[in-house]
């Protein structure tokens, strides 16, 4: 995939053309997925108990989410479904690179 895309991952032998990359590769690949962005499983559901609840706590569910980590929040689109958003800080290693975001790349 990432010779496809034209952009090879730090650390892969196989695709990197070596250089930087060559000379990172012994910490292995740097390859993170730092944000991610999911259906609520239980309240994003067809069931009407999942859906029951969402819409009879949404405020206290959202505010708890929030107080969790300041890195996770949950939203209910315009269409009701209902999303979890979670993320984290890059590892240490990432600081020593430029990162590349797949949108990015795609623009």
């Amino acid at each position: 995939m990432a010779w496809v895309r034209g952009c090879p991952l730090l650390g892969d032998k196989s695709y990197d053309g070596g250089g930087l990359a060559k000379t990172l590769r012994d910490e292995g690949f740097y390859l993170c997925s730092n944000k991610v962005t999911l259906e609520h499983p239980f309240y994003h559901t067809r069931t009407p108990a999942g859906k029951k609840e969402w819409d009879l706590n949404k405020r206290k569910i959202t505010k708890e989410m929030e107080s969790l980590d300041g890195n996770s929040h949950i939203t209910e689109e315009e269409d009701g479904t209902i999303l979890i958003h979670c993320e984290i800080d890059l590892p240490a290693k990432f600081g020593e690179v430029e990162v590349v975001t797949h949108s990015d790349k795609i623009k």
